[in-house]
């Protein structure tokens, strides 16, 4: 029989605190390309014997910082959600999609150019001004302290920004699809272009003399409950 090319190695759900290799991975290191070790106690991950990973995950564990990525070259998911992680400097040049959700996070200032797919919802990110200006497809950027979005990739199709403290939404970029802002300081949305199909903007205080052309919609709520205007169609 065949040896599989590529090795999955999960060890989650084990309460380590350190990571405990077995011995048959260990040696077979280069081939391991996907390392799952989530809902572990571990606080550092210093691990840099698989440097052919593609896929980490390490999230539910104790993490304050993620050095050892400097060494995964080749990675290009990492999935590090509910750590305690207050910054992101040393991300892989070939990251595709990053999810970094319920961390400690202020700033995300090293993206690389590569990344496709952002989610980090629930941190205390004050600005999103250094997105990577091509290819960036999906951003879920919910529950920060965003006060606005000025910068936003023209690459972009999808845009969730809940629950923030965004004053306006004035540069959307020409090929949105979906939209989502709802909880922000929104007064207007008169720039909205006329790809997207999806929006929803309840709980802000809108207020418009005219609504806003929506040529594709397709669906949308704009509760006239929490809004002073919403949408006719």
């Amino acid at each position: 029989m065949n040896r599989p090319s590529k090795l999955s190695l999960n060890l989650s759900n084990q309460n380590q605190e350190l990571l405990e290799i077995p011995e048959y991975y260990d040696k077979e290191r280069d081939r391991v390309s996907q390392l799952f070790c989530y809902n572990n106690r571990l606080s550092q991950f210093t691990e840099t014997r698989f440097t052919f990973l593609t896929h980490l995950c390490c999230s539910e564990n104790e993490l304050t910082s993620l050095d050892a990525l400097s060494f995964m070259e080749h990675l290009r998911i990492l999935e590090c959600d509910k750590n305690r992680l207050t910054s992101l400097d040393h991300l892989p040049p070939h990251l595709e999609t990053l999810r970094c959700c319920r961390n400690r996070l202020t700033s995300l200032d090293h993206l690389p150019s590569t990344l496709r797919d952002l989610v980090c919802y629930e941190n205390q990110i004050t600005s999103l001004d250094r997105l990577p200006d091509s290819g960036l497809r999906f951003v879920n950027c919910s529950r920060n302290q965003l006060t606005s979005l000025d910068c936003v990739p023209v690459s972009l199709h999808e845009l969730n920004c809940n629950e923030n403290q965004i004053t306006s939404l004035d540069n959307l970029p020409s090929e949105l699809h979906i939209l989502s802002c709802i909880g922000n300081r929104l007064t207007s949305l008169n720039r909205i272009p006329d790809s997207l199909q999806v929006l929803y903007c309840e709980k802000n205080p809108l207020v418009y003399e005219f609504a806003p052309t929506l040529k594709n919609i397709r669906e949308y709520c704009c509760s006239q409950e929490m809004n002073p205007f919403f949408f006719m169609k």
